[in-house]
Parts: C-alpha cells; sequence; structure tokens
C-alpha cells in the first residue's frame, strides 16, 4: 500500500509489550478523485523505525507511506473481540511540511539499510 498526504497531528510515541517494543502510531489526511475528497488513515511503525522517526513526524508534514495492511487484534474485559486493519510503514518519505522551503528536495528516511527490521511481538 502507498498513500500520499498530510499528518494531521503529531505522532504518538509508545513502548508496548513485555518487550517495551517502540511504536509510532500516525494520522494522516488524503485526497482522491482529483481532490474532491479527502480520507483519513491511521498507520504504525515498529522498533528502532519508530523511534528514529517519532521526531519527524509532526502535524502538517506532508508523507509518503509505503507498507503492507496489517490486522491489529484485542480482547476487551468482558470477552469482546476486536479487529483493526491498519497499514505498517515500512518506509516514509518526508515531502515537506509548512515551515519547510519550497525548494527544498524530498527526505527519504529508509532505516532498513541502517538496521534489521525487527518482528513485532505478536
Amino acid at each position: 500500500m502507498v498513500v500520499t498526504g498530510r499528518l494531521t497531528q503529531d505522532g504518538e510515541y509508545k513502548e508496548v509489550g513485555e518487550n517495551k517494543t517502540p511504536m509510532l502510531r500516525c494520522s494522516m489526511a488524503y485526497t482522491y478523485e482529483k481532490g474532491e475528497h479527502t480520507n483519513y488513515l491511521n498507520f504504525t511503525m515498529w522498533g528502532k523505525y519508530a523511534t528514529i522517526m517519532s521526531q519527524y513526524m509532526k502535524k502538517g508534514q506532508a508523507v509518503l507511506v509505503e507498507g503492507p495492511l496489517k490486522q491489529e487484534r484485542w480482547e476487551e474485559g468482558d470477552n469482546k473481540r476486536h479487529t483493526y486493519k491498519i497499514p505498517s510503514a515500512d518506509k516514509i518519505v518526508l515531502l515537506g511540511g509548512a515551515k519547510q522551503e519550497e525548494e527544498q528536495q524530498p527526505k527519504q528516511v529508509d532505516v532498513e539499510q541502517q538496521f534489521v527490521t525487527e518482528e513485532v511481538p505478536f
């Protein structure tokens, strides 16, 4: 899945699970049908990638998000099960933000080359 748009809020960084795995949850808006309609999409990043990208994922930042669609599952206390499909960002390209110069080239942050990809703990 590949989507371009702008972040609607700053990324939310957490360490989850018993292993304290870094997770960054973000929300973006994107348009389709020649800009006539707007949709909103949440996506996550995991591991060292999440830690590094947390400093760049700020409201208004234009981004290109690439990664697979994954299914998250959880259960509430009353045995009510939930499922949620959400893109897991493997690659982010920072396309510019409100405060950046128009002349700047897009900045691609590809942590995969620097770190071994970590498995999600569930």
